[in-house]
């Protein structure tokens, strides 16, 4: 007997609204959440399309078998979360002023990813692909980068980004002179004047 057909959650505004894994649906699509919380939630085998996230926090949730394509989080708050969990799908991926702590992207595939004016503290990025993304005004605090593939990233007007680049993929990546100061500093190489 087949499965009955479960329609998607679709073109919703969802405020102000903590959800928990009963609570949820299995695929949202160009859905708004505002306000949300997803503390402690399993989002494990959930599907979100063309969905924009604002102001909604996101701690020790489960992303495994997940598929997120073309989300946008707008000042949302992540920590403890493993985004390169198993098998999930990340496409087209947009972080806009958001906080991400503790978290990973070890070993994960996120070409193109948009991770503009963001506050990254130990973020551990070792042998994520990453490349042709924007990353531009973003701030780093004691983050893992080993065998990152950023080539052709925008990483002009970042922060604290510090990472050797013989032990990275480089190739392309747009630098400003204040970002150079991190990718030197392991080889003792000064910068001075302006």
């Amino acid at each position: 007997m087949a499965s009955p057909y479960l329609p998607p959650m679709y073109d919703k505004q969802l405020e102000n609204l903590a959800f928990k894994i009963d609570d949820l649906e299995e695929t949202y699509e160009s859905c708004r959440f505002s306000d949300c919380t997803f503390d402690d939630t399993n989002l494990s085998e959930i599907t979100f399309e063309d969905c924009t996230f604002t102001r909604c926090s996101f701690k020790r949730c489960g992303f495994k078998n997940t598929r997120l394509q073309d989300i946008r989080f707008e000042e949302c708050e992540f920590l403890d979360i493993d985004f390169q969990d198993s098998a999930a799908i990340l496409r087209k991926m947009t972080f806009d002023r958001c906080r991400i702590e503790l978290s990973g992207f070890r070993d994960g595939g996120f070409e193109g990813m948009v991770m503009r004016s963001c506050q990254l503290t130990e973020v551990d990025f070792e042998y994520a692909r990453c490349s042709n993304g924007d990353w531009r005004g973003s701030r780093f605090q004691r983050c893992i980068f080993e065998q990152t593939d950023l080539e052709d990233c925008d990483l002009r007007e970042t922060q604290g980004l510090r990472m050797r680049p013989d032990r990275n993929f480089l190739k392309g990546a747009k630098f400003d002179p204040d970002g150079l100061y991190g990718l030197l500093a392991h080889h003792g190489i000064v910068l001075e004047g302006g």
